[in-house]
């Protein structure tokens, strides 16, 4: 099991890869800057679907990607959310 899931974070990071690099090379400025988009937790939970505190939870368990941007601060960068949901998913039976 170990493989696969090796194998499925080589595959989330070589999208995540082309991804960027596609919009680099297209036109595509104003989307890059919306994937750095840096989210608040408010933000986070409301895209994620989760309350507040779960999002707090979370963060402080290191289970979702944030950015410091200071002692206290957290922010989470979109792309990095991107990647989180798409690692977590698994194809319909």
């Amino acid at each position: 099991m170990g493989r696969q899931t090796e194998t499925g974070q080589a595959e989330a990071a070589a999208r995540v890869a082309a991804l960027r690099k596609a919009l680099q090379e297209s036109s595509g400025g104003g989307a890059v800057r919306l994937l750095a988009q840096l989210l608040t937790a408010e933000e986070t939970a409301e895209l994620l679907g989760l309350d507040l505190g779960t999002v707090r939870n979370m963060t402080y368990r290191r289970e979702l990607p944030c950015v410091k941007i200071g002692p206290r601060g957290v922010r989470y960068r979109l792309l990095d959310l991107l990647v989180w949901i798409e690692e977590r998913s698994r194809p319909a039976l």
